[in-house]
């Protein structure tokens, strides 16, 4: 009888089976099936990886202000302070500081001096200090064959993951995602994982205070490799989540944990210069950073601590290309957002009086109509940080969408102004997430404010008093009258400013309130970090910093 080919296939699939899990009983041939299926993927699968994470290299600016323009990671990237954590009482800065080129190296001699089976190198770090960067840059060299990082070309498979999506629920499924014109030539997909698995791995792993509930499932699977098998995890994420983590690694991994402190101050001034030049030979802009370079040069303190997140010099020197007489004006990271996001609404609102369905409504209508989305953008904000989700969500994408429509507004320009398109690992559809973090959250700050501020109206009493005189005066009251109008009338406003400022809400029940909504929104409550959501409320007033800033001024680099 002839078999079909559903018969044939699930015999392939448990021959394949039966040799991973018992390779000593495997016959030669059922050896050969799965030795030609491990070729396939390593002439056609690593080749694919490494023409993803080429095309990955570059990186466009948080907001749309250069438009489709990208600069390529390896020609911005500089040293970066990296300090590893010790229990050592007393060491020298040598011992303190890691140098880029060295931490995979030292990963792994840790490793093997614990006899442990798996190495995990925990790479913890602010939003904007250089984290996503640096493993862009592993992923491009690693595609290029060439990199100052030791060990990384001795890597024969780097299985890169980010945690902020939400497509793959398993690793076999990033894999296929990752590899797809492979995984076709496969019988089953987790065929993909049983040939990687054979080789040298090192899985990077971004933003693991992004994680949702289906790259959670991905993560907990690269762990469980783990626990059988010598390779290397490397995972970035903020403070705030490193307390968690010890629960997703094997009991059998050497951790390391180091701390990205920023560009040191002597390495600051080079960044600026390489990204100036990177922008020109895109054909962006050609415009003279002298003057940009002797602002960076200031030796203010607080300015300095700012200037060691890659995020923010990016920004900067942006900013500079449009409008350096703002840059020489600020004194804070809030100040540096604000005047970006100030141009970006500017750009906005200068397409849109080029568009022929929008320029019929004018300047100021279109300004209070853009300001009227941006309520409603900046509440999504809120919802997607209580949600933990960079990817704005489908619902979320929608309620934005139906923003524009009422006020006829183009909603793909609107929503291509404040957000980015998110790359899909599985189709084309159209996606759109968060520049950054910290652009979310300085975002989410506007909603807060916006709440705290709803039941407020300052009074200007002085402008107020001087119009009811003119009033008066024209109306030739006499003075008696006037007089005990005038004060009837002070009295009035300043016991209604009294009681407006007494009955304001507390920074700490708007915060309820608004995660009491943002609930309603995700369809579920959750715990959630006041102290952070309190964190970045005051942010929109003050740059916030820890004390690790001082180490960017008093330490050496170490390397890039």
């Amino acid at each position: 009888m002839k078999k079909s080919s559903k018969s044939i296939t699930n015999e392939v699939n448990k021959e394949i089976n039966d040799i991973r899990d018992n390779p000593s009983q495997a016959s030669v041939d059922d050896r050969k099936v799965f030795e030609e299926m491990c070729k396939i993927v390593k002439k056609e699968g690593i080749p694919e990886l490494k023409k993803r994470y080429r095309e990955e290299s570059s990186f466009g600016p948080a907001w749309n202000l250069l438009g489709s323009k990208k600069v390529r990671v390896d020609k911005v990237f500089t040293t970066m302070l990296i300090e590893q954590e010790s229990t050592r009482t007393s060491e020298t800065d040598g011992d303190r500081y890691i140098n880029y080129e060295d931490l995979l190296t030292e990963a792994e001699r840790r490793r093997e001096e614990s006899s442990k089976g798996c190495s995990v190198l925990l790479i913890e770090g602010p939003a904007g200090v250089g984290k996503t960067t640096l493993t862009r840059k592993m992923r491009s060299d690693w595609a290029s064959g060439t990199s100052s990082m030791k060990e990384l070309t001795n890597i024969q498979y780097l299985i890169f993951m980010m945690c902020r999506d939400a497509e793959a629920e398993s690793l076999s499924q990033l894999l296929g995602c990752l590899m797809p014109k492979t995984k076709v030539k496969m019988p089953k997909q987790q065929h993909l994982v049983e040939c990687v698995g054979q080789n040298s791995l090192l899985f990077v792993v971004d933003g693991l205070d992004e994680l949702n509930s289906a790259s959670e499932k991905v993560l907990r699977d690269i762990m469980r490799i783990g626990r059988s098998k010598k390779i290397t995890i490397l995972c970035t994420t903020r403070p705030n989540k490193v307390p968690d983590f010890k629960s997703y690694v094997p009991n059998n991994s050497h951790v390391m944990h180091v701390k990205i402190l920023g560009i040191p101050d002597n390495n600051r001034a080079d960044f600026v210069v390489n990204y100036s030049k990177a922008l020109q030979n895109e054909g962006i802009v050609n415009r003279d950073i002298s003057g940009l370079l002797q602002y960076l040069a200031r030796k203010d303190g607080s300015m300095q601590a700012l200037w060691r997140f890659p995020f923010n010099l990016v920004l900067m020197t942006i900013l500079w290309v449009f409008e350096p007489d703002v840059v020489n004006s600020l004194t804070t990271a809030t100040e540096l957002f604000t005047k970006t996001h100030d141009l970006c609404m500017e750009r906005l609102l200068q397409r849109l009086l080029e568009n022929e369905e929008t320029r019929i409504m004018g300047y100021h209508t279109l300004k209070e109509n853009a300001n009227k989305f941006l309520k409603m953008f900046w509440k999504e904000a809120f919802v997607n940080t209580y949600g933990d989700a960079v990817v704005v969500p489908k619902p979320s994408v929608q309620r934005l969408r139906e923003a524009c429509r009422l006020p006829k507004l183009p909603a793909k320009e609107v929503l291509g102004a404040f957000l980015t398109q998110a790359t899909s690992l599985i189709n084309d559809e159209e996606k759109y997430s968060f520049p950054h973090k910290s652009i979310q959250d300085f975002y989410s700050a506007h909603h807060l404010m916006e709440r705290l501020t709803a039941g407020e109206h300052s009074l200007h009493i002085g402008d107020m008093m001087s119009a009811f005189e003119n009033f008066l005066d024209c109306k030739e009251v006499p003075q008696d009258l006037r007089s005990s109008l005038l004060h009837g009338y002070t009295d009035t406003l300043v016991k209604y400013q009294h009681e407006s400022t007494r009955n304001s809400p507390s920074i700490k029940s708007v915060l309820e309130e608004a995660t009491k909504e943002a609930a309603l929104y995700i369809g579920q409550e959750k715990e959630l970090d006041l102290a952070r959501k309190a964190e970045c409320f005051h942010s929109s007033h003050r740059s916030p910093f820890t004390s690790e800033e001082s180490h960017c001024q008093r330490a050496g680099p170490s390397s890039s």
